[in-house]
């Protein structure tokens, strides 16, 4: 087994991109290209495909290209596969699935001409981009497979974690939502990726130099509640004139919110509009500074309160009903009916509940109780898949 890692790591760091397909059905998605790499070499879709844990160590490469809409909602994916009609082919000891340098499942004995369906560890499968699955041998006896593999969804009900969030932007290389409720977004723009606080490498959404970079979610009533929290980690390097964090607003209409940097008092603030005309403004007293901060503002329908670093910083009382604006959730820039207002620097962890926080949950947002996943685009890292 550790000659099959050896040769795994070269491939992970050497490999060839593969060619993009054209997107399919999501519900069930063909492998891209499917290869095997021996210890003679390696080879493109052989039939069948050896998988042998004692002469040629051969170790199989699926590569899977879908769409967006692949990851929404999954509730199950099951890798199907199909072993060959020759005696060769059967197997006592079967073979791991390894996604993202993890067990994602495991067969057990294989017969020949068989039909195998495994369901797969969520947990690796990561958010989006290309998915890459490896098939290793569990043991020396070979395993022969015909060239064809493809993946079988199904999906739950679109709906929030049960705590009232919903929408979570953890920016791991995307823009995609994880609170379940559905709110993905799209990069617009020169949009990047930068290191998050924990210096994790596209771990933050960072929006520099780019007057139009924003990430842009589709309207959504989910995304107008009329009590809320606002979170996000931030880190201003060069703010601009009203710099938007979060921005679902207009101005001319005189509908949404906002949160955003107030640059003539050097801190942040946030704005809303009620029904008749009313008009919620408020600013945080502490100032933007050029670290990382945890800023979240709540409202309860009553009271708006800013919460900076977990702790209570100001708070205003207008009894109002938000008037909700039809228009896209912008983060990292808006455009107010008149202008564009970028960020400039890096925003982590955006959240949006349709309640107020308490303090204590404020809290423990900034003590970081919301865990972060590894980018989903890496290749996986099996150095140590002996061990599995």
């Amino acid at each position: 087994m550790k000659t099959i890692a050896l040769l795994v790591f070269a491939f992970c760091l050497f490999a060839p991109s593969m060619a993009s397909v054209a997107a399919e059905d999501p519900l069930e998605v063909k492998a891209s290209s499917i290869s095997v790499l021996y210890r003679s070499g390696f080879r493109s879709s052989p039939d069948p495909l050896w998988l042998d844990g004692d002469k040629d160590y051969g170790v199989c490469f699926l590569v899977f290209e879908p769409s967006r809409e692949f990851y929404r909602n999954l509730e199950a994916v099951e890798l199907v596969l199909r072993s060959a009609n020759v005696a060769d082919a059967e197997s006592e000891e079967g073979f791991a699935v390894i996604a993202a340098g993890r067990l994602a499942a495991r067969s057990g004995a294989i017969g020949r001409n068989q039909d195998i369906v495994l369901p797969l560890d969520l947990q690796t499968l990561g958010k989006a981009g290309p998915l890459t699955l490896i098939l290793v041998p569990n043991g020396t006896d070979g395993v022969g497979l015909l060239p064809q593999a493809k993946l079988r969804v199904s999906r739950g009900v679109a709906k929030s974690a049960g705590n009232g969030l919903v929408a979570e932007y953890r920016f791991d290389g995307d823009a995609l939502d994880s609170s379940g409720a559905g709110n993905h977004g799209i990069a617009a723009g020169r949009c990047e990726f930068g290191a998050d606080r924990l210096g994790r490498a596209r771990g933050a959404l960072r929006i520099a130099g780019d007057k139009k970079a924003m990430v842009t979610v589709p309207h959504g009533a989910s995304l107008d509640p009329g009590r809320m929290t606002l979170a996000a980690w931030v880190k201003g390097e060069r703010p601009q004139l009203w710099a938007r964090i979060l921005h679902k607003f207009n101005f001319r209409d005189k509908a949404g919110y906002a949160l955003f940097y107030d640059h003539k008092k050097g801190a942040l603030a946030f704005e809303a509009y009620g029904q008749e005309n009313k008009r919620l403004w408020l600013g945080s007293r502490a100032k933007l500074s050029g670290d990382w901060q945890h800023v979240a503002f709540t409202y309860d329908g009553r009271t708006g309160r800013f919460f900076i670093n977990g702790q209570p910083d100001s708070s205003m009382e207008l009894p109002m009903t938000l008037k909700p604006y039809g228009g896209p959730l912008s983060i990292g820039n808006g455009f107010d009916g008149y202008e564009y207002y970028p960020w400039s620097g890096l925003i982590d962890e955006v959240r949006i509940y349709d309640r107020a926080l308490s303090e204590t949950e404020v809290a423990a947002l900034f003590e970081g109780k919301a865990s972060a996943s590894a980018s989903p685009n890496r290749l996986p890292d099996l150095r140590n898949a002996d061990s599995l």
